[in-house]
């Protein structure tokens, strides 16, 4: 069961930047929107564009961390770009 007094101090407002921190789409990234008729869910705009309703109590403010952490170490870049020259190469 969801906690009420859980929700009411999570403090959504229309374009707050979302991210779901649980639930089946953990990470996935959106903009708040409105609460519904039943306020333990939410409408949200997903990254491309459709939007779908998420348990509020799911939801955290800001961005994903793993859009956050999408920063590749330069050995890992140089290997792509090792791994993408050969595939040229081979035709």
């Amino acid at each position: 069961m969801i906690n009420a007094h859980a929700i009411k101090d999570r403090k959504f407002q229309a374009g707050d930047k979302v991210f779901l921190g649980e639930g089946p789409n953990q990470g996935m990234s959106g903009v708040f929107l409105k609460l519904v008729e039943d306020v333990n869910w939410a409408d949200i705009t997903e990254r491309n564009g459709g939007v779908r309703r998420h348990l509020v109590s799911w939801l955290r403010h800001g961005d994903s961390p793993a859009v956050a952490q999408r920063s590749w170490p330069k050995s890992e870049l140089r290997l792509v770009g090792t791994l993408t020259s050969e595939s040229r190469e081979r035709g």
